[in-house]
């Protein structure tokens, strides 16, 4: 028992005096690609793109790698807290996004790809994303 607690303070200790690191890397800096407001002026969304820094996130001039794609969201003339990440996305390969409402409560947003992205001397072809957002539920959908 002895033994154990002394190994769980010896552990705690070390903890404590060199923090614990997380595996995760932090976001260090957004911009602005798209914003879109629904067609009564009742809701918004705004696509992110979020870049982060670590030991090897780093391009070669030192600025910070992309790390996803979000969209923030919530009711027009509002703070945009609130986000849904797109998941699988590679900016590479996107051309632009195309946001359409089909009314204040639902829009769906198109990530249109580039006609062929090189990528490891490979031609990379992609196919157009279609995501779905409800504003009463919250979701996203594809």
């Amino acid at each position: 028992m002895t033994r154990r607690l002394i190994a769980f303070l010896l552990l705690f200790t070390v903890l404590l005096l060199f923090g614990c690191q997380s595996d995760e890397a932090e976001i260090k800096s957004s911009f602005s690609i798209k914003t879109s407001v629904s067609p009564n002026q009742k809701n918004i969304i705004e696509i992110q793109e979020m870049s982060k820094e670590d030991n090897v996130g780093l391009h070669a001039s030192g600025r910070p790698m992309f790390h996803s794609l979000r969209i923030y969201y919530g009711e027009y003339g509002s703070l945009l807290e609130d986000f849904v990440v797109l998941e699988e996305i590679r900016m590479p390969s996107i051309d632009y996004f195309d946001v359409v409402w089909t009314d204040d409560e639902n829009v769906t947003i198109n990530v249109i790809p580039r006609d062929d992205t090189v990528i490891d001397n490979e031609v990379q072809t992609y196919e157009v994303e279609t995501y779905e957002f409800d504003f009463a539920t919250e979701t996203l959908s594809k």
